[in-house]
């Protein structure tokens, strides 16, 4: 019976569902005949905000062991890549692979880690474009998120400081390392002209706590999820995460059918979520313009 292993970063539902990501990855196992009890057993691990926890997990599951890991986020995917050279490892959602040192190419990723990534630099930037877009008044942006220790943020913050600098407002990074990080750097936000969430765990857990900051101080801010959108913030703009998720089981069929991670290539997002709240926007008294809601894949009223 294949054995799989999965490391996720989702928080536990409070009416003791299981998270989104479980689900979307059991049924994309269901859909290439993996029945769990049948011919396939899944230990799950969440993180649930706490990073640490990702390379925990990835070495309890390497020594079970497993026949094949799958992960979520850069930090699972890496902390998997670290834990084991020879077992297959089946990414979904990782960030700049590249960068991180997780793959060698998207055509030939070389190791035994394959699955599916995305730009997290270029959608960042389209961010940053967006609020710029959306409220061309603003010069001053705050970037919120966990920039401390984190390889593949300075050419991240490099490239958002060279589009900056090109549409003509100015940026700003707080070292953010906790949770007690993120509150300094929303109170030292405070008289800012708009906020930018990066798409990390530490952002991930501290959304509530951006989102009413934005409200309380009326910021524009854009999100990496629609999620974050649903949650009251006022905009997102990033690869639609669903869709990695859905491809995580035509991965599991190849490699268990002999195929090596290190041969196939890694997929990257085809579809784009917009998502805007209107709700917060008006309660805020922003007017976003036409061309803004033109492109958005979802509007909550």
């Amino acid at each position: 019976m294949l054995r799989l292993g999965a490391i996720g970063s989702d928080a536990l539902p409070a009416d003791g569902s299981r998270p989104l990501g479980e689900q979307d990855i059991n049924e994309a196992l269901r859909e290439e005949g993996f029945i769990a009890g049948k011919n396939m057993t899944i230990e799950w691990r969440q993180v649930q905000g706490n990073s640490d926890l990702f390379s925990v997990f990835a070495y309890e599951l390497v020594n079970l062991p497993v026949d094949i890991l799958i992960t979520s986020t850069g930090a699972g995917a890496l902390a998997a890549k670290n834990a084991t050279s020879t077992i297959p490892i089946v990414m979904n959602g990782c960030p700049d692979p590249i960068e991180q040192g997780i793959i060698q190419s998207y055509a030939r990723p070389g190791w035994n880690v394959t699955g599916s990534a995305f730009s997290n630099v270029a959608e960042t930037v389209k961010r940053l474009e967006l609020l710029r877009e959306a409220f061309p008044a603003i010069s001053r942006v705050v970037v919120i998120g966990n920039v401390a220790g984190n390889v593949f943020f300075p050419p991240l913050l490099a490239e958002l400081r060279k589009t900056a600098d090109r549409i003509g407002v100015q940026v700003s990074a707080p070292e953010v390392r906790t949770d007690d990080d993120v509150q300094r750097a929303l109170e030292g936000a405070i008289g800012s002209e708009a906020l930018l969430a990066l798409g990390n765990t530490l952002t991930f857990q501290n959304i509530p706590r951006i989102v009413s900051f934005a409200a309380e101080q009326r910021l524009p801010a854009v999100y990496s999820q629609e999620a974050h959108v649903t949650a009251g913030g006022l905009m997102s703009y990033g690869s639609d995460r669903r869709e990695g998720r859905r491809r995580v089981g035509s991965f599991v069929r190849r490699i268990v059918d002999g195929a090596s991670p290190a041969v196939l290539p890694v997929e990257l997002p085809t579809k784009f979520d917009l998502a805007v709240n209107l709700a917060t926007a008006g309660r805020a008294g922003f007017s976003l313009p036409a061309s803004v809601m033109s492109r958005a894949t979802k509007v909550i009223p």
